[in-house]
Formats: C-alpha cells, structure tokens, sequence
C-alpha cells in the first residue's frame, strides 16, 4: 500500500510501509530478484551483455541468499559495531535542526533518514547519508545531513568476492572486470538490506537521544530509508516512545 508524503505545493515522494524487519525465505528471494534489475549499461552488445549478466547472477543467486542469511544472523555485532558513529551523526544533525528551531519559531522536524549513495560503489567507500529534515525533505533548504559509513557492513565484501570468482569460474570461462563488478553491485544491494535493518533498531536503541532533546516535531517522526534522491520507504513511525507504531507498519 502505498502512502503520499505531501507538503502544500508538492507530492514530495510515495513511500511504502513494511509490516516488519523479519523477511521470510520466499521474501528474501524476491528482494534478491528483485535488485538484480540494476544493470551496467554498456555501449555495445547490449542484449549479449545482458544475458551474460543475468547467468551471472543466476550462479550466484543461492550464495547470496545464504549469505544474507548469515549477515542478518550477526546483526546485533552489527549494531554494536556501527552505533558510535550512528550515535556522532544523529547529534550533528539534532544540533543543525535545533538551531534552525532557535531561529524560526515555525520550524519543526519529520523525518530521520538513511540514504544510499550508488556511487560508493565505484569509489569503494560504501557511504550513506543519514539526515533530519521537515515535511519538505528534500525541497527543503535547511535539511540536515552527514555522511556515514556503515564500513563493518563492508569488511568481508572483498574475500566474498574472492569466493564468488573461484565459483564463477567453475562455469565461466574469461571473465571480464565489468562482469565481476556487476557481481560486487549485487552483494552491495544485499548489504543495503541488512543496513537498513540496523539503521531501523539503532535509532530504535538511541531514541532517548531524540525523546530527551528539545527537537519540536510535526506528528511523529518517520523514519525512512533507500536510495539518495529517490522514493524513500518508511521502516517506522515513532513518538513518545521507538517502535509504538510497528505494528501498523
């Protein structure tokens, strides 16, 4: 079911909403499926390059789902690991918008977010950004955004990829440096999703952060995440206290 964020002027974005963090088997084959749309563009043979990519992903695709697995299965070393500079970014952005509401009466804040920059992938940084703005997202001048790095998320990509050529090569022969990057993409798209998991109870966990502050609010504040720029789904709405909503959701 899909919601309408809305300002006065504008349709700021569609947003969905999730029952809850807990994918099945099935749901987590889809979502697999379903990042596998991301493709390189390349200027020529487009349809053979294609095709070879998508073997490519098919030899992959119970990897993947078993790794997954496993990283969601470490989530809690995850959110202790990344939660001192989860906690160091969700200040500097509280204290940009507390200022902001020192000099404007008006002003109150929505949504906390967690964005994914694509081009981290080419650099290898991996980087998000985590941010705080009013009902006008990203019409919004003043937002607040910092950059963050969700690097214990990324630690063991280089040796699984390690693992992923030696079984590529079982099967295929020559392959290209596009080709086994397209691979990377993929297993960063799966990472996403367990980042996204963890951004979820890190706020969930440091709520106290934002209850005890003198942060002025529109409603609840809702808590969304996805792609830099682009429709961003809401993981939670919380208010008094984290996860109140969860069962709406």
């Amino acid at each position: 079911m899909y919601d309408s964020i809305l300002d006065n002027r504008h349709i700021i974005m569609p947003a969905y909403r999730t029952k809850n963090t807990h994918i099945s088997q099935k749901k987590l084959e889809n979502n697999l499926d379903k990042s596998t749309k991301r493709k390189l563009t390349y200027k020529s043979g487009g349809n053979e390059v294609e095709n070879r990519i998508k073997d490519l992903e098919k030899a992959i695709k119970e990897y993947r789902i078993d790794r997954l697995a496993t990283m969601r299965g470490h989530m809690a070393e995850y959110v202790s690991a990344l939660n001192p500079t989860f906690c160091k970014a969700l200040n500097t952005v509280m204290k940009e918008q507390l200022q902001r509401q020192s000099e404007e009466i008006e002003s109150k804040v929505k949504y906390l977010y967690l964005c994914r920059l694509h081009t981290s992938d080419y650099t290898g940084s991996y980087g998000a950004i985590i941010g705080m703005s009013g009902p006008g997202m990203y019409l919004d001048e003043k937002l607040s955004q910092v950059n963050w790095y969700p690097t214990a998320l990324y630690t063991a990509l280089d040796k699984d990829m390690e693992t992923i050529t030696k079984l590529l090569q079982q099967t295929f022969i020559r392959l290209q440096e596009s080709e086994l990057f397209a691979m990377k993409q993929r297993l960063s798209d799966d990472n996403w999703i367990v980042a996204e998991s963890c951004f979820r109870t890190l706020v969930q966990n440091n709520f106290n952060l934002i209850s005890d502050s003198k942060l002025r609010f529109e409603g609840e504040l809702l808590i969304l995440c996805g792609n830099y720029m682009d429709n961003l789904k809401i993981l939670d709405a919380v208010g008094d206290a984290p996860g109140k909503k969860e069962a709406e959701l």
